[in-house]
């Protein structure tokens, strides 16, 4: 009568993180973290599954001797996330020009937009850890790595 139902968030063949084809059984390591982290988490995967092309793979980090989550977009690596005893925390790559950029993000506010602003100050580049302590530090980050995924599709066109 009304024709198929539209989910919000589609879960097509084609999205490597939400679609059918990608259910990974990570159940130890999000336990790990405990029940609020596996709540942040799943958030953070939902965010994240909406970028074009995302890959999300777990590997094992022989530097840190325990299982990363790794995100990568264009066969570049995008960020990293530690699924901690009792926390959760995203490491992204950050030059200077792209800092400069994303800080003009209006998505950007509270703690992460300070973190940004002060490593322009410094002209620091390079890794940034980035704790996931509650949903709004987690839509924060959510927000920067989809506005520096469009820097990404920017430069290759």
């Amino acid at each position: 009568m009304y024709g198929p139902k539209l989910m919000a968030f589609a879960e097509s063949s084609q999205n490597l993180v939400r679609g059918p084809a990608k259910r990974p059984e990570w159940a130890q390591l999000i336990r790990l973290g405990g029940d609020r982290v596996a709540v942040l988490f799943d958030e953070l995967r939902k965010s994240v599954g909406k970028i074009d092309g995302v890959i999300e793979r777990l590997q094992y980090s022989a530097e840190e001797g325990r299982w990363v989550v790794k995100y990568s977009v264009g066969g570049t690596e995008f960020f990293i996330v530690r699924i901690l005893p009792g926390s959760l925390e995203a490491v992204l790559h950050l030059n200077y020009s792209e800092a400069e950029i994303l800080l003009q993000s209006r998505a950007l506010r509270g703690p992460l937009q300070n973190a940004i602003r002060a490593r322009i100050q410094e002209k620091a580049e390079g890794l940034m850890n980035i704790p996931l302590t509650d949903r709004r530090a987690l839509h924060s980050f959510a927000n920067l790595v989809r506005a520096k995924s469009r820097l990404g599709r920017e430069k290759q066109w």
